[in-house]
């Protein structure tokens, strides 16, 4: 309770400093030139920035995609096939870009079959947990053993770590 006002103390406080600022009649001295022209650039850099940051986003998806394309081309397993897709969790607003293994598919869609018609199945969780070992091996020899996969891998990791050296780059008016 005492955070809440404290809190409420302080933005009222600076709202007021605000107000005061604005209705005085002497201009405030400024430290380096013009304030719009500071402002301007300002906002400029940080779009800049958040456009950045956007345009390595989609190409992190892009070359998720990418990466998958030539992991299907190469793998031999068909329940180890993979798509990606825009997919919205339950309660949620945000759409992710999820990959799944048609393993996962398989196996809950022979659970819900089976709740269905009434016959005993292996819960889906169990089938992927166990499928997914086999999964995981297979994705690591591919980009160990296909050039392509490796490409595509190595591809995905400049481009993550480009994004987190953009991420905690500070945006500077200047």
């Amino acid at each position: 309770m005492r955070k809440r006002a404290l809190m409420l103390a302080v933005i009222c406080s600076s709202w007021c400093v605000a107000a005061y600022a604005a209705d005085s009649s002497a201009p405030a001295p400024l430290p380096n030139g013009n304030a719009d022209s500071q402002s301007v650039a300002a906002e400029v850099t940080v779009e800049a920035h958040k456009e950045k940051m956007n345009r390595l986003r989609l190409e992190i998806k892009k070359s998720v995609d990418d990466f998958y394309d030539a992991f299907n081309k190469a793998n031999t397993e068909p329940s180890y096939e993979t798509h990606c897709a825009d997919e919205r969790p339950a309660g949620s607003y945000i759409a992710r870009h999820v990959c799944t293994p048609r393993l996962m598919h398989d196996a809950t869609e022979q659970e819900t079959q089976g709740l269905f018609y009434g016959y005993a199945t292996v819960p889906a969780v169990s089938l992927i947990t166990l499928r997914m070992r086999g999964y995981k091996k297979r994705l690591r020899q591919l980009i160990h053993d296909d050039p392509n996969v490796h490409r595509a891998a190595l591809h995905f990791e400049s481009l993550t770590e480009q994004y987190a050296a953009t991420s905690v780059e500070r945006v500077r008016p200047y």
